[in-house]
């Protein structure tokens, strides 16, 4: 049997880390090694990693200072040795069979990547993300390029490296890392960088990840640089997709482009802690991303969007809440983007035509 690395970096996590832990150590498929990496918890996290190393030789704990997550899975990654690498955070969980499945596929389709897909659980809710194709996809493909964006858009999945089984000696004669200087989105940065290498992947309709979206997450955490950070994701995705005369791409990496603003404007900006703050962010996204609305004639498709965004219920809240310190310069000029959004360009779709014919 294949060996599989488990690597879980750990931080102040000791209210969800035993449920991980069991998790791995319950796995149907028994040749696997599970690193622990402690980065630097100043609670009792090190504690129940060293409780579990004393249970089970599987188990490998690094202790470090405080770096971040990035720096922890560089650590794992140099510490496995298994033929195969899956990564887990420490507040979510395997499913008993996940690495069963996983291996499996990997074996008898001699891939390089495999993507399962995850059950999501907040606030006691339960969600499936399924993808709406399956199969093996080469990476030069169009095919394998739409599963690829779509993954980004439909699920996410694409954008995260749980739920996916590596191949360890590709990460490392490639010497793919996570950006340690990087404190948001490090995750799609290094999927995309892995997958140019991979040549191929195969996405299985089996749910191996359990996700926690707890509110202290990472992903649920405000950082005024997230603007960046997506931006720079956004950018390298053109990169695959820019030299193809394909309309199925530009319109998947189109409806990334919308959701990523929305996104931002959302989930980022208007949930940011600080009011003054979310003033400056709401302007900072809209400038930020002007430039790929504009590239992709987009005024139209992200008026509607906004406008949507504009309606909804905690939108409305915020700008009635903080009226006075938005000003009525910003809400008309809120008001005046999705007016120049809905008329500025009527022929929008033969406008994008041209551009995949350019």
């Amino acid at each position: 049997m294949a060996k599989v690395s488990i690597i879980v970096p750990v931080y102040n996590a000791e209210k969800y880390l035993e449920r991980c832990i069991e998790s791995i150590l319950t796995q149907t498929y028994e040749d696997f090694e599970c690193i622990l990496v402690d980065d630097g918890s100043k609670d009792g996290s090190l504690l129940i990693c060293n409780k579990y190393r004393q249970q089970d030789m599987r188990i490998n704990v690094i202790h470090k200072d405080n770096t971040g997550v990035s720096s922890a899975r560089n650590i794992g990654i140099q510490n496995a040795s298994g033929e195969y690498l899956t990564f887990v955070d420490s507040d979510d969980e395997l499913t008993s069979s996940a690495i069963s499945d996983m291996i499996e596929v990997a074996e008898t389709t001699n891939c390089n990547l495999v993507v399962s897909d995850v059950k999501r659980i907040a606030n006691n809710e339960v969600k499936i993300r399924k993808r709406n194709v399956y199969g093996k996809f080469l990476y030069d493909s169009e095919e394998s390029l739409s599963f690829i964006l779509g993954g980004m858009i439909d699920t996410f999945q694409m954008r995260s490296v749980w739920g996916k089984l590596f191949k360890t000696n590709l990460i490392k004669e490639y010497n793919i890392q996570f950006d340690e200087g990087r404190p948001l989105f490090e995750d799609g940065v290094f999927l995309l960088e892995y997958i140019k290498v991979a040549k191929d992947i195969v996405s299985i309709a089996s749910v191996v990840y359990v996700y926690y979206d707890n509110d202290g997450s990472a992903s649920n955490s405000y950082n005024q640089c997230c603007n960046e950070y997506v931006l720079d994701v956004i950018h390298r995705v053109k990169g695959m997709i820019i030299n193809r005369k394909s309309n199925i791409l530009l319109e998947r990496y189109t409806d990334i482009v919308i959701n990523d603003f929305m996104y931002l404007m959302y989930y980022y900006t208007l949930r940011s802690p600080n009011r003054h703050e979310r003033i400056k962010n709401i302007k900072q996204t809209c400038l930020m991303f002007e430039n790929e609305i504009n590239y992709l004639k987009l005024s139209e498709k992200v008026g509607k969007k906004y406008t949507i965004l504009l309606n909804n219920k905690e939108y409305k809240k915020f700008i009635k809440e903080y009226r006075n310190d938005l000003g009525y310069t910003l809400i008309n000029s809120l008001k005046l983007k999705i007016k120049r959004f809905s008329n500025l360009i009527r022929g929008y779709r033969n406008e994008k035509e041209n551009i995949i014919h350019k």
